[in-house]
C-alpha cells in the first residue's frame, strides 16, 4: 500500500467521522425539537386531540344510552349496532387521550349528551310501528353525528399536517376511515329498520 493510498483513506475515514458526528448531533437536536414539540400544551393540534376526545367521549355515552332503550324496546340487532359504535367510539376516544398525555397535557371532556328517544318517556302505544319511529330518531341523530364528526376530522387532518404532528395524523386519519364506516352502516340500517 502505498503512502498516498494511506492517506486517502485516512482522510476518507476522519471525513466519515466528521460527517457521522454531524448525523448523530443532527439526530439529537431533532429529537429534542420533536419533545418539545410534543411538549408544546398551545399547538393547535393538541387543541383539535383534546375536541376530538371529548366528542369522541360524548359519542360513547350516547350510543350506549340508545343502546339500552333499543334492546329495551325490543330491537336487538339496532341495540348491537349501537354496542358496537359505542366500542369503537371509546377506541378512539381512548387514542386520543393517550396521544394528549404524550404530549403531557390532561384530557379534558364536557359531557353534553343527547339522550335517546324511548317509548317510556313519550307514552306512546307499544306498536312495532311507534317503536321503529322511535329508533329512527335515535339512528336519524347518530347519522347526524357520524356527519359532524368526519368533517371535524377532516379539518384535523390538515391542521395535523401542517403542524408535522404525524402520530395524530395518523390517529385523525385512522378515525375518518371508521366514522365514514359509521355512517355508512347507519345509513344501511336506518334505511332497511322495517326488515
Amino acid at each position: 500500500m502505498s503512502r498516498h493510498s494511506s492517506f486517502d483513506l485516512s482522510e476518507k475515514v476522519e471525513k466519515l467521522t466528521v460527517i457521522s458526528c454531524l448525523a448523530v448531533l443532527s439526530l439529537i437536536y431533532l429529537s429534542v425539537q420533536v419533545e418539545g414539540f410534543l411538549k408544546d400544551k398551545t399547538s393547535p393540534t393538541l387543541d383539535n386531540l383534546q375536541k376530538a376526545y371529548n366528542s369522541e367521549s360524548n359519542s360513547n355515552v350516547m350510543y350506549l344510552n340508545f343502546a339500552e332503550k333499543a334492546r329495551d324496546e325490543g330491537h336487538q340487532e339496532v341495540a348491537l349496532l349501537f354496542k358496537t359504535l359505542a366500542h369503537a367510539e371509546k377506541n378512539h376516544r381512548d387514542n386520543h387521550a393517550q396521544l394528549i398525555e404524550v404530549m403531557e397535557a390532561t384530557p379534558t371532556q364536557t359531557m353534553i349528551v343527547r339522550q335517546a328517544t324511548s317509548t317510556v318517556e313519550q307514552k306512546v302505544h307499544s306498536t312495532n310501528k311507534n317503536l321503529s319511529k322511535l329508533i329512527q330518531g335515535d339512528l336519524s341523530s347518530s347519522v347526524q353525528r357520524e356527519s359532524g364528526e368526519r368533517q371535524m376530522y377532516s379539518k384535523f387532518i390538515k391542521q395535523a399536517r401542517l403542524d408535522n404532528n404525524l402520530a395524530a395524523l395518523e390517529i385523525f386519519e385512522t378515525a375518518l376511515v371508521e366514522e365514514n364506516l359509521h355512517s355508512q352502516l347507519l345509513a344501511q340500517v336506518q334505511g332497511n329498520l322495517d326488515d
